[in-house]
């Protein structure tokens, strides 16, 4: 899910956890700021874009990014 209020992000990814216990599901799903997902699409990597430090991972990323095509940065 990709959101472009930092508040949003910082409850559905903080939270997700106890969301998932409030519904009895286990969700499990990354949430990415609008800039980070601007970020990927401009050939920045995921460790550059911070993506570890999110409260969900977000590491099935990586295997995404380490496939797309490297072009060059603005």
């Amino acid at each position: 899910m990709v959101t472009p209020c930092p508040l949003c992000h910082t409850v559905l990814d903080g939270f997700q956890r106890e969301i998932e216990k409030d519904i009895g599901q286990k969700l499990d799903m990354p949430i990415l700021h609008l800039p980070q997902l601007v970020g990927l699409a401009l050939g920045f990597s995921p460790d550059e874009l911070n993506i570890d430090r999110h409260m969900v991972p977000a590491g099935v990323l990586k295997a995404h990014a380490a496939n797309a095509p490297q072009g060059q940065r603005p």
